[in-house]
């Protein structure tokens, strides 16, 4: 898939539907001491389908967090799925021979509507079983998980406060 950049109208973009397509908890016990706890494993894989006849994209974004807390080890995965109706979506998206080609103010907005609505459906899903409090997502440019997928997996480590 390759991207070009045109003249987008975030307007013609609707999110049709949502779809939790994976969700996975585990705890197990951990040996380490419990002074080098609190730390998160952030897994994000991404990947894209686009129908421009029908004025259709799907997004998926898996999610792989491990976290350790007070001598335990919290793993979860959760699969979202992202329905879009793009209006007028020839004008963004194109089919040649080497693959569909996506405008790339479409494909940062639709990342970022994406993305920002998993954060808050991650927490949520996270807010009654990891310790403490949900895991809150970093902030990234959606553009770069976008522009990295095609079944890719963008990693990130962080302190959990």
């Amino acid at each position: 898939m390759a991207l070009k950049s045109k003249t987008f109208r975030p307007e013609d973009i609707d999110l049709t539907e949502i779809k939790l397509v994976k969700y996975t908890f585990e705890q197990e016990e951990q040996v380490a001491d419990a002074s080098e706890n609190k730390e998160i494993e952030l897994q994000i894989g991404t990947k894209e389908a686009f129908s421009p006849k029908n004025n259709l994209a799907k997004l998926q974004l898996d999610f792989i967090i491990r976290s350790m807390h007070q001598n335990h080890i919290f793993n979860t995965e959760i699969g979202l799925e992202y329905y879009f109706h793009i209006k007028d979506s020839i004008k963004y998206i194109t089919e040649q021979e080497n693959g569909i080609v996506v405008d790339k103010a479409l494909a940062a907005n639709l990342m970022s509507v994406a993305y920002a609505t998993s954060r808050g459906i991650v927490w949520q899903l996270t807010n009654q079983t990891f310790p403490g409090q949900g895991i809150i997502l970093p902030v990234v440019d959606a553009f770069k998980l976008f522009a990295g997928s095609k079944g890719s997996k963008t990693s990130k480590k962080r302190k959990k406060n």
